[in-house]
């Protein structure tokens, strides 16, 4: 929460900071040529038909911030063109084009569908009605730093919250910084906790993981002998140069590490790099985990020093302190904890559809790969 002092913003202050926002905006609409037509590269004598190229990235909000390069003429974007900065010569030393989502947001920018000026809920109507009516700009910047002012002078700047908006003021360069500077300036806001994407993965992973939830990045899988991917679908959301699609299939080519794509569904990215893909039913990633680890500690597999040394809680002895006998992850598999039940293979099969001896093999080639690179998706929390 930011802790600077309250001050009523004035409409000048408003108006200054406001125009760096709705000046996109302003541009998109004063000019808008007919959607699908391109102009072509170059004119008939070879001389550029655009007065100029601008550097630009995507705003999909996929993660990649793709560059795009952006050819203009009289002001409006004729034509948009992929990075062409790097050589392709080794790995991450590449050109990082953008996927066709980028290479399309010319169709985003001149929408017909696009708000391109302020618009007001008709009075009489209630919230979801949908009736609207436009408002001039000056109109709504006044109402708005009105209700600003209205909402500082009566509850306080921690009335205000700036919400990620991540598909808007998150989808560009500088992030919410811009925002956040604005709120700021008029005495502070309530801000977001971390995200909504993956927030409690997060805090979850860091006492699975001791760091990220997902484990080692996907360019590490270069250094493993087994990529092991949990709902992970990079081929359909972040494919292009920028995002990790690039990475596991750079990974794939070059290095030859063996994926196995664990997903309800046949993905791009089981049918892309997948060696094999394991289907299981939609929400038992916990009971395919815990039959594996059952298979590793029956067979002597796992690796006891570690668990010893690094972690708390596997079993009863390394339990935190106050932590009632059998609450341990080891007595939860062997049958000795609460529920009773012990978590073979078989009992995994049931639950999952992945057949007990394809859990069996699992397991032993996760344990013995050494090392195996396991990463998840984002569906933990999403």
């Amino acid at each position: 929460m930011s802790t600077f002092k309250a001050a009523n913003p004035t409409r000048r202050s408003f108006l200054k900071w406001s125009g760096i926002a709705g000046g996109a905006a302003t541009l998109a609409a004063a000019s808008t040529p007919t959607r699908g037509v391109l102009i072509p590269a170059a004119n008939a004598d070879g001389t550029p038909s655009a007065d100029k190229t601008v550097w630009n990235a995507c705003t999909v909000n996929c993660g990649s911030r793709c560059p795009l390069r952006l050819q203009v003429k009289d002001g409006v974007v004729v034509r948009i063109l992929p990075d062409n900065s790097g050589d392709d010569s080794d790995f991450g030393n590449h050109n990082i084009r953008a996927c066709v989502r980028g290479r399309s947001i010319r169709e985003k920018i001149y929408s017909p569908h696009r708000l391109k000026k302020p618009l007001k809920r008709k009075a009489g109507t209630k919230r979801g009605d949908g009736e609207y009516e436009e408002i001039s700009w000056n109109q709504a910047f006044d109402e708005i730093a009105d209700a600003m002012r209205h909402t500082i002078d009566t509850y306080g700047n921690e009335a205000l919250y700036a919400n990620n908006g991540t598909g808007t003021t998150g989808g560009n360069m500088l992030h919410r910084r811009l925002v956040w500077r604005f709120f700021d300036a008029a005495g502070g806001c309530l801000q977001p906790l971390r995200n909504y994407s993956n927030a409690a993965a997060i805090v979850a992973g860091t006492y699975q993981y001791g760091g990220a939830y997902t484990s080692n990045s996907t360019v590490d899988a270069q250094n493993s002998k087994l990529q092991v991917m949990f709902g992970l679908n990079q081929a359909e959301t972040r494919m292009s140069g920028g995002g990790e699609l690039y990475n596991i299939l750079q990974i794939k080519k070059k290095y030859g590490v063996k994926t196995i794509v664990i997903d309800p569904r046949y993905s791009e990215t089981a049918l892309t790099i997948g060696d094999e893909w394991i289907a299981l039913r939609p929400g038992t990633d916990a009971a395919l985990v815990a039959g594996l680890v059952h298979v590793m500690v029956a067979e002597g597999l796992h690796d006891q020093d570690f668990l010893d040394t690094h972690c708390v809680g596997f079993d009863d002895d390394h339990l935190p302190d106050g932590a009632p006998s059998g609450s341990s992850y080891r007595a939860y598999l062997e049958g000795d904890g609460p529920d009773g039940i012990e978590k073979t293979p078989e009992w995994a099969a049931e639950i999952t559809g992945v057949p007990a001896d394809r859990i069996r093999q699992l397991a032993r080639e996760i344990a013995t790969a050494k090392p195996c690179a396991i990463t998840a998706g984002w569906g933990l929390q999403r």
